[in-house]
């Protein structure tokens, strides 16, 4: 498989992942608004009744605390049975494999609440007196908040793949490489580790690599935050993506008229970290 092709199956690939992400965030913001849109109701008909008098009077003469209960009772399983649904499949089956994690645990405290309440609410006498008490709140407010929260990570997630992505986009598209004693412009997924790239004043360094010969300054704001350019000399790394500002070496052996930095390519990664800049292959 040629260079081109593999960075054609990365790119449809990296297609893939965004469209996936994409449809994850939408998602829990679907699940998420349905079950505040849920939630509230449950939290004002419950905790409303025990914060103000004039709601609890409200409630008491239109549908009386056993409608109440009926009615916290079908939205409080339309949340938990509805977009909290998925932390019931993922955590009891975690729980049964001897690997509990956080799906687990707010299924079981949950379910607790809820199970608790639905014997208040319909088989009171199973319970001791003055114990006759429902939380559908706490379990519908669970639910909510952790969708909200999901949603959350997801909307950084999208943020940070698309900061990614713009970071990306800097990166030079085609390349000067020497072949055959020869500077020709190739395709960038064309350079492989080894070759010899020409990098002129004002141009991007297209990949990774290390300076063979002359002197620059190199504009490093992209990856350090910095807005003065740092020389770099023979045996210095430079990263893909930068810029070549100028090419001061009156030593070097001009190879074009604006006497270019020369580089030896290496491999490089999206996922770069400033560490890792400064390795050598």
């Amino acid at each position: 498989m040629t260079n081109g092709a593999v960075a054609k199956d990365q790119e449809a690939a990296q297609r893939e992942r965004e469209m996936r992400s994409l449809r994850n965030a939408l998602l829990c913001q679907r699940r998420r608004d349905f079950a505040a849109v849920l939630t509230v109701p449950v939290v004002v008909l419950e905790m409303g009744s025990h914060l103000v008098p004039a709601i609890h009077m409200w409630v008491m003469e239109t549908i009386g605390q056993q409608g109440n209960w009926y009615l916290q009772f079908t939205l409080t399983t339309l949340v938990l049975f509805g977009p909290g649904l998925r932390f019931f499949t993922k955590g009891v089956p975690a729980l049964l494999r001897g690997g509990p994690d956080m799906n687990t645990l707010v299924s079981l405290g949950t379910s607790a609440a809820w199970a608790y309440s639905v014997v208040a609410t319909f088989a009171p006498q199973l319970l001791p007196e003055g114990t006759h008490n429902v939380y559908y709140e706490a379990a519908a407010v669970i639910v909510a908040l952790i969708l909200l929260g999901r949603w959350l990570e997801a909307r950084a997630k999208g943020r940070t793949s698309e900061a990614i992505k713009q970071l990306v986009g800097l990166q030079a598209k085609t390349a000067q490489v020497l072949r055959d004693g020869k500077v020709v412009q190739v395709s960038l997924s064309e350079v492989v580790v080894g070759d010899i790239v020409q990098v002129r004043p004002g141009e991007r360094v297209p990949v990774d690599g290390e300076v063979l010969d002359g002197s620059s300054f190199i504009d490093e704001s992209m990856i350090t935050g910095e807005p003065i350019p740092v020389q770099k000399s023979v045996g210095a790394a430079v990263v893909g993506g930068t810029i070549n500002k100028t090419a001061a070496s009156p030593s070097a052996p001009p190879r074009s008229a604006a006497t270019p930095c020369w580089h030896r390519s290496s491999a490089w990664s999206k996922r770069r970290r400033a560490p890792s800049c400064r390795s050598r292959r």
